[in-house]
């Protein structure tokens, strides 16, 4: 499928999905008048950059690798130094296109699999997910094996319909994120990276940060609002 057609799909999908959904727009405006005191939320601009993400992450695979890999800016710390580690990531940019990213470079990449609460976005990202991460994990055994076998293994935190979470009111007053990525670094004595992808108008940015930091995260999602799923999942 074109990915001008995709683009398409994906901004109605998100229009007509938002009509249905009061309290996640609400939801939305909140948490952008929290970071930016501004009101007035651009919906029609978010869907457009939201469309224009799961788009490129649909069309992106190892063979067309190119089309956006010699755009790719390292930032932060640059490079993730050990072979072994857990990254933690949010729903923003195109984050389903990270391992494909780190296996460019040379790494081993797993990501924690967790299913959608909504049937249909858990649908596309399965489809997204298809051929850009050589393992899926589903349990504590098959993470501590990946680790162990030097895989960066990866999560996206704000993911919180289930599991263990811990509040960080110091990026939104609601905000809550998995605590199983801290707890199973901490536990089997792997680093923790914190990692984002952004899309800018001339190139893409991978910022890398050692640890976690919330205020540097907070500034650094700040940069590209319009990238974060702003509502719950």
């Amino acid at each position: 499928m074109y990915p001008k057609i995709l683009k398409t799909l994906f901004f109605l999908i998100f229009f007509f999905y938002f009509l249905y959904k009061k309290n996640y727009r609400k939801e939305i405006k909140n948490n952008y008048f929290y970071l930016f005191k501004k009101k007035n939320f651009p919906f029609a601009y978010y869907f457009k950059s939201l469309a224009e993400n799961l788009s490129t992450m649909m069309v992106i695979n190892k063979k067309k690798s190119s089309l956006i890999f010699d755009k790719i800016k390292f930032l932060g710390d640059n490079i993730i130094r050990e072979r072994g580690g857990v990254v933690v990531t949010f729903h923003y940019g195109i984050y389903e296109l990270l391992p494909l990213i780190f296996s460019q470079r040379g790494y081993k990449t797993a990501i924690v699999y967790s299913p959608q609460r909504n049937s249909l976005l858990n649908t596309i990202l399965l489809r997204i997910r298809k051929g850009k991460v050589e393992k899926f994990l589903r349990n504590l055994k098959e993470i501590k094996e990946a680790l162990q076998e030097g895989y960066l293994v990866g999560f996206a935190i704000d993911n919180i319909h289930k599991g263990k979470l811990v509040s960080l009111k110091e990026i939104l007053p609601h905000l809550k994120v998995s605590l199983s990525p801290f707890i199973i670094a901490q536990r089997f004595g792997y680093p923790l990276y914190f990692v984002l992808i952004r899309k800018n108008e001339k190139d893409y940015q991978v910022v890398i940060k050692k640890g976690f930091l919330p205020l540097f995260i907070k500034e650094e999602l700040k940069k590209n609002i319009f990238d974060w799923v702003l509502w719950e999942k």
